[in-house]
């Protein structure tokens, strides 16, 4: 069994994380740390983790540095260093539930048809409440795995437990791709028929707040990120409908998608992005989520002067905001 976390500048958080890979009851563990070129002394807070605790022989820690590169090219380095048959991809401000890895171990041993083994997760800030509300939806009876995932995110690559050959089979984490390198990867996993199985606990605490996210969401909205979510919508429309996935709930999906990054762009002053998926999402005849007239709108928006479209944008979202104010 191998637990794999990617590290960058993690030094105040990354040892609450490792004392809840330690708890698991499962053994024999291997957890190897890949410090992704941290600044602030990441790799010495790991080092001082280890000599603290308990002597432990089925328990091993092993740490590699790379340049900083970004955590799908961390994962990618851990799983080559690996050498467990199955693979807890973790980060490094998140916590494990102690009996999450043996839990979905002896339902992987149990059903060697599936690939993957899913439970549920659940955002916490400084105390943890393995009590809390999930975050997620999750499949309803007879729904298709890519809608499930698609509608409601359904399970965070850490709230899994994969066997390598699913991990083989997807391939490596895209390191180019600068956000949703985890739809990227569930996606890829799904499209290429995983086999899911489900565990209605909550197994994954993802932290909130302590400055972790933030910097994430003001990623999300740089003009490197929103050009990244338009092209990984595209590459995921085209392999949807080359694997014959593609009904109208996941249409309806990727019209929305398209829209919505299409609004940020357009409210951030990327007019010219904005214009492109408009007319991309047009030119692809998806099933809508909005009006026709909405649409028209907004192109006509994207088609004035760079200077002005982003504050109209804005007007436009106010107007629409008061409008459901007053009729809610």
């Amino acid at each position: 069994m191998s637990v794999i976390v990617p590290a960058y500048n993690r030094a105040d958080l990354i040892s609450e994380s490792l004392d809840s890979v330690l708890a698991q009851t499962y053994r024999p563990l291997e957890l190897i740390v890949v410090d992704d070129g941290s600044t602030d002394g990441t790799a010495g807070v790991v080092e001082a983790w280890n000599g603290r605790r308990a002597p432990d022989p089925e328990f091993e820690l092993r740490c590699y540095r790379q340049e900083h590169a970004g955590a799908p090219a961390a994962r990618n380095h851990g799983l080559l260093r690996s050498c467990g048959e199955f693979i807890q991809f973790f980060d490094s401000d998140d916590l494990l539930h102690p009996e999450k890895i043996r839990t979905q171990e002896a339902r992987l041993a149990e059903d060697v048809q599936l690939d993957i083994v899913y439970g549920r997760s659940s955002y916490f800030g400084d105390i943890a409440d393995w009590n809390a509300e999930p975050y997620v939806t999750f499949p309803k009876a007879g729904e298709q795995p890519l809608t499930a995932f698609l509608r409601g995110g359904c399970w965070p690559a850490p709230s899994a437990l994969f066997r390598r050959r699913a991990c083989r089979a997807a391939g490596p984490w895209d390191e180019d791709a600068p956000i949703l390198e985890d739809w990227d990867y569930a996606i890829r996993l799904i499209l290429g028929g995983a086999r899911l199985g489900f565990v209605d606990e909550t197994f994954l605490l993802y932290r909130q707040g302590h400055d972790v996210r933030p910097t994430v969401t003001r990623r999300a909205l740089s003009p490197r990120s929103l050009k990244g979510r338009y092209i990984l919508a595209l590459r995921w429309l085209e392999w949807t409908r080359v694997a014959g996935y593609l009904d109208r709930d996941v249409e309806l999906w990727f019209s929305g998608q398209l829209f919505d990054v299409a609004m940020m762009c357009m409210s951030q002053g990327q007019v010219d992005l904005a214009r492109e998926m408009l007319q991309s999402l047009r030119r692809l005849g998806l099933a809508r989520p909005h009006s026709r007239h909405a649409e028209t709108v907004y192109l006509v928006v994207a088609g004035l002067p760079g200077w002005c479209s982003p504050a109209l944008m804005r007007s436009l979202h106010r107007s629409l905001e008061l409008r459901d104010r007053a009729t809610s």
